[in-house]
């Protein structure tokens, strides 16, 4: 995923600048039964967050999960998947871009399911989660 960013902060003397306006970090693929790859836009383990500097927190070790704040692009693979549960100590802000997936919750033995499709957006607050794509076929 090519995915150009551009980040805002403070230089040196206090200045408003663009610290980083480049291509996000590389993709990192999820294991191939899963489906899905993704890219870390950012990251911050911190509140309030950091506004000076120019280190790039998405290019340290990947973490599946990690603490504090993240923006990230996940694409899911059409067809059948196994899903990835999990459940953060994050609340995620998902946005569909382009196409379907279904947000799976609850328990994994038997989960509740909510089909998104472009332009659909769910604030997920934490519970156990997965999501999953559609395929091209299914309704």
């Amino acid at each position: 995923m090519e995915i150009r960013r551009s980040v805002t902060g403070y230089d040196e003397r206090g200045a408003p600048t663009v610290v980083f306006d480049s291509f996000a970090s590389e993709a990192v693929d999820l294991p191939p039964g899963v489906g899905a790859s993704l890219v870390d836009l950012w990251r911050s383990d911190s509140l309030p967050l950091a506004t000076s500097g120019n280190d790039d927190p998405t290019t340290g070790e990947f973490a599946l999960m990690p603490s504090g704040s993240l923006f990230r692009i996940i694409d899911l693979a059409p067809g059948d998947h196994k899903p990835l549960w999990h459940t953060t100590a994050s609340v995620d802000f998902i946005y569909i871009a382009r196409g379907e997936a279904t947000l799976l919750y609850g328990a994994e033995s038997i989960p509740h399911e909510l089909t998104l499709a472009t332009g659909d957006t769910i604030v997920q607050r934490g519970i156990a989660h997965a999501c999953a794509g559609i395929s091209a076929g299914r309704t």
